[in-house]
């Protein structure tokens, strides 16, 4: 598994995956995003730009199970998405969609996405409609 960006959504991501012992790789501009992460023999920190083709095959994209594009930017996660889907034939790909209107973009690429918007929105509609149930 190989995730790029440690941010404030990929961190957790990596961490979490770290904490189950799963071989994770992270890729991160900054080196710093890794200097909270757990240490583990199966993880591997590489600083270096996800969208560039020797960092993505330092990091192990060639046979690699997924590829989870978690920076903060959706242009680079859509950039991330359709190299590693066809330069790279990963099968599974997650990325993380703030701009809705960009879904079909995903979608077209064969990308699954994770919207931290429309999680929002769910979770409040579901909240709200669970307190009105309760009043």
């Amino acid at each position: 598994m190989i995730v790029i960006g440690c941010g404030h959504f990929g961190f957790p991501i990596v961490k979490s995956l770290i904490e189950q012992d799963y071989k994770v790789t992270a890729i991160d501009l900054n080196s710093a995003a890794f200097a909270m992460m757990p240490l583990s023999s199966n993880s591997l920190m590489i600083e270096g730009d996800g969208t560039d083709p020797e960092t993505l095959e330092a990091a192990g994209v060639v046979g690699a199970d997924a590829v989870i594009a978690a920076t903060n930017d959706d242009a680079v996660n859509i950039m991330i998405s359709q190299m590693v889907k066809q330069k790279y034939h990963v099968e599974t790909v997650i990325a993380r969609l703030y701009d809705l209107s960009k879904e079909k973009t995903y979608k077209d690429l064969g990308v699954q996405m994770i919207s931290p918007v429309s999680l929002f929105t769910d979770a409040c509609l579901q909240t709200w409609s669970m307190a009105k149930r309760e009043a």
